[in-house]
């Protein structure tokens, strides 16, 4: 129970802090506008990661991977109405490893990459954007497993891995995804804050981010 409530709270706690973050760089320009940014878009995001997988299928025994990596983030958007918008996006969560010398496997290595399409709905508050955004995400993880073969025999001096197989797969999951930000216009640019939560590999990793977008207004 402690593990679930976990996965919420931690994601909660970095969030409010990165929207902690957003509205006190925005309150110091004294320049946020009221004013709905209906147009087309482009921008990118930097922020934090958690990589989740299972890797019970390629090594019996192993726990589900989780670890925290540097990710970045590149987004194409329109919002044709002040509550509706559409949006594509592509992040890289980038590649993380971990060993576990006295567990059944004694390395793990999981990367996870891929595109997301969502509809976002605008809430009505006045001063900043505040908004929900659900889809379909597309996630490719590439993980790997070195684990060991206890009673393999004899090893030769010199070969460490003689009693270790490697197993690896790239499975590719699209399934549903969704997240909640807000964001403060700057002229033609926002600031930005996200969190996003998706589906892969047996799994939820989910991404934190902080990031900025270029708009082209209607007419």
């Amino acid at each position: 129970m402690n593990d679930r409530l976990s996965c919420f709270v931690i994601p909660l706690r970095r969030w409010l802090a990165l929207a902690a973050l957003v509205v006190g760089s925005i309150a110091a320009t004294g320049v946020a506008q009221a004013a709905d940014p209906l147009g087309v878009y482009v921008g990118a995001a930097y922020g934090e990661a958690h990589i989740r997988a299972r890797l019970d299928g390629l090594a019996p025994g192993s726990p589900e991977f989780d670890a925290t990596h540097s990710a970045y983030q590149a987004m194409l958007g329109i919002r044709p109405l002040s509550f509706l918008g559409a949006e594509i996006t592509y992040m890289d969560f980038g590649r993380q490893s971990r060993g576990f010398p006295s567990a059944t496997s004694s390395e793990q290595q999981v990367s996870q990459r891929g595109e997301a399409a969502y509809a976002l709905l605008y809430l009505p508050v006045p001063v900043i954007d505040v908004y929900v955004k659900a889809g379909i995400s597309r996630i490719r993880t590439d993980r790997h497993v070195i684990y060991d073969l206890p009673g393999a025999g004899t090893c030769v001096i010199g070969v460490p891995t003689c009693y270790s197989l490697s197993a690896g797969d790239n499975p590719t999951d699209t399934a549903f995804a969704y997240g909640a930000g807000l964001q403060w216009k700057l002229g033609n640019w926002a600031v930005r804050g996200e969190y996003e939560r998706f589906s892969a590999a047996g799994a939820n990793p989910t991404l934190v981010s902080i990031g900025m977008t270029y708009w082209i207004p209607w007419g």
